[in-house]
């Protein structure tokens, strides 16, 4: 729509800090001991009271009138350019106990363990299907073939399987594989609980990942992940080579610097025993 968009810092009152600025001024000057009826009446009043008060007055760090200044910044601003582009609105439903999805009076699978208290997932129609992805995670968990019936019941085979037994034995191995620590144990639980039918290939991921990083930086990677609620393999391997390049950066950065010396490249000088012998019995230093 060609309008550039300024994410504030937080705590920042350069930036931040003017937002904050008005919506308090709203809530104080306007909202504050005022009574909510409704919100026709409550849009009524507020419009009035920009036009009595916060767009009349003078303002009281630039000394201007926000009003006569809106009408001459009002030359300057761009329009909204126009577009052909139609925006579907975004469907979400949530996942029954049975692992369906109610749409348009149908109800459509999903893989079994898909549901979990509170899931959601978003719902498409793509060339006369119905597709079904994660709200969170852009990976498709089931594709149907929308009906034109109401009450009808669309499933798949596969989707009644259950693949809980070799799944334990696979979390099992996996743990084992990332030492047992309870940090491990909270991330892989996640991942089985949020990525339905992809549990093999997350593992397989996490896997991949562990053997090709070393120690120190998958165990970073797994602090970070679970730190900032990020329950994903992908997330998890990303996370693992930005470390490790910052790792490799910093390391080049201290063999640059001649003032640092790294202690595992400086040769370690051995002496025999009987130096250390004569300096017991008192003798020479040889």
């Amino acid at each position: 729509m060609g309008f550039k968009v300024y994410l504030c810092r937080a705590a920042d009152p350069e930036s931040k800090g003017k937002v904050e600025a008005v919506v308090k001024y709203f809530k104080f000057s306007f909202a504050r001991h005022r009574k909510f009826f409704d919100i026709d009446s409550w849009n009524e009043d507020f419009i009035a009271w920009l036009a009595r008060t916060a767009n009349a007055k003078v303002h009281g760090t630039t000394k201007k009138v926000p009003e006569e200044v809106f009408c001459q910044e009002k030359l300057f601003l761009k329009p909204v350019p126009h577009t052909r582009r139609i925006l579907t609105p975004i469907v979400s439903r949530s996942v029954h106990k049975d692992n369906t999805v109610i749409y348009k009076g149908c109800r459509y699978s999903v893989p079994l363990g898909t549901y979990s208290p509170g899931r959601e997932v978003t719902l498409e129609e793509i060339d006369g299907k119905l597709r079904i992805t994660d709200i969170f995670d852009p990976i498709i968990l089931a594709e149907h073939p929308l009906s034109g019936e109401k009450g009808r019941l669309i499933k798949k085979t596969n989707h009644g399987r259950d693949y809980s037994e070799p799944l334990d034995a696979m979390e099992r191995k996996l743990l084992e594989k990332l030492q047992g620590l309870d940090e491990a144990r909270i991330f892989i639980q996640r991942i089985r609980q949020f990525k339905g039918r992809y549990v093999r290939d997350q593992f397989q991921l996490v896997e991949r990942t562990v053997s090709e990083f070393n120690e120190y930086t998958w165990k970073k990677a797994l602090t970070y992940c679970i730190t900032h609620s990020l329950f994903s393999a992908t997330e998890f391997r990303d996370a693992a080579q930005y470390l490790d390049k910052q790792h490799q950066e910093e390391q080049e950065a201290l063999l640059q610097n001649p003032k640092v010396v790294l202690l595992h490249k400086v040769p370690i000088q051995q002496r025999p025993l009987s130096e250390y012998t004569a300096l017991l019995k008192g003798g020479d230093k040889p």
